[in-house]
C-alpha cells in the first residue's frame, strides 16, 4: 500500500461504491447466493395434525401456496397471507417435505410487504412500510432460519410505491 496509495484507495472507494450501488438498485449484497438443483417432485403437504398442527387454522391458503411448487431456494414456497388492509403473513413451505417455517417479517408493523424471491437463489429481498418509511431487508435462508444481510431505511413511504 505504501507504494502507491493513490492506487489503493481508488480501489477501496470504487469497491464500496459499487456494493452500496448493488444494494440500492437491488443486488444482494451477498452477490445471491445461488442453487441450481429446483424440485421437480410432487409436492408434499404439511401434517397439520402432527409436526405442522400451528400452522392448521391457515392449511388452505398453505395448500394453495405450495400446491404451485417452489418459488424460492430450490424447494421452497413463500406463502403470503393477507391479514387485514396492507397486513401480511408470511409462512415459508418446504415442498419436498412438507414442513412449515416462520418467516421473520409480517403482521400489521410490515404494511404492504413485498418479498422478491427466485427458486434458484437462497436470498430474497423484502421491502415494506413501517412509520411512513420504506424499508428493505435482504435475508438469506439457512434451511430453517433466515439470516439479515442488509436491512436499511430506504426514505419516505412513497418510496416503495416507486420501486
Amino acid at each position: 500500500m505504501t507504494r502507491h496509495p493513490a492506487l489503493f484507495f481508488a480501489c477501496l472507494f470504487n469497491a464500496v461504491l459499487s456494493t452500496v450501488a448493488a444494494s440500492a438498485f437491488g443486488q444482494s449484497p451477498s452477490g445471491g447466493l445461488p442453487t441450481d438443483r429446483v424440485f421437480q417432485g410432487q409436492v408434499r403437504l404439511p401434517d397439520f395434525a402432527g409436526r405442522d398442527r400451528k400452522y392448521a387454522s391457515f392449511r388452505t391458503r398453505i395448500r394453495e401456496g405450495m400446491s404451485t411448487g417452489p418459488d424460492f431456494a430450490g424447494h421452497y414456497a413463500i406463502i403470503q397471507i393477507g391479514c387485514g388492509t396492507g397486513c401480511s403473513l408470511v409462512l415459508v413451505g418446504d415442498v419436498a417435505t412438507g414442513q412449515v417455517y416462520d418467516f421473520p417479517y409480517g403482521g400489521e408493523e410490515y404494511q404492504q410487504m413485498q418479498i422478491i424471491r427466485s427458486a434458484k437463489n437462497y436470498d430474497l429481498k423484502v421491502m415494506w412500510i413501517a412509520n411512513e418509511r420504506c424499508q428493505r431487508d435482504w435475508l438469506t435462508w439457512h434451511g430453517a432460519s433466515f439470516t439479515s444481510i442488509g436491512r436499511v431505511d430506504l426514505g419516505p413511504s412513497d418510496v416503495c410505491e416507486r420501486l
